[in-house]
């Protein structure tokens, strides 16, 4: 059960301890919202809280191009999310990244090697 919504939702058993099923569109948008598993008859489990994000795009990165270690890079796109775990991957490595707003991230390009 999502929210107030007692419409009966497809689940899948994944597994003895986990579950999965489809998010109902309407509560796209309600955060956080409750979550709790009911056979709508006799059993209602404790609800838990349940946040949904939008999945980020990106549209351009600025500069393009840089063979400068330290380099800030721009990020630009849709629905990036405030984080301490945002961060930006150069080929194999991760760096953090700094939040602007939702459209807008920064990176320091690592150092590459020659």
């Amino acid at each position: 059960q999502f929210g107030s919504e007692h419409s009966p939702l497809e689940v899948n058993v994944n597994n003895d301890s986990m579950i999965g099923c489809i998010l109902p569109e309407a509560f796209g948008r309600l955060n956080p919202t409750m979550v709790r598993l009911t056979n709508y008859d006799n059993f209602w489990s404790n609800a838990v809280q349940f946040y949904y994000e939008d999945v980020e795009t990106v549209d351009s990165i600025l500069p393009p191009l840089s063979s400068l270690e330290g380099t800030m890079v721009t990020v630009q796109g849709s629905n990036f999310a405030s984080s301490d775990r945002l961060s930006c991957r150069f080929d194999y490595e991760v760096v953090p990244a700094l939040w602007i707003n939702a459209t807008t991230i920064k990176c320091e390009a690592p150092a590459v090697e020659a």
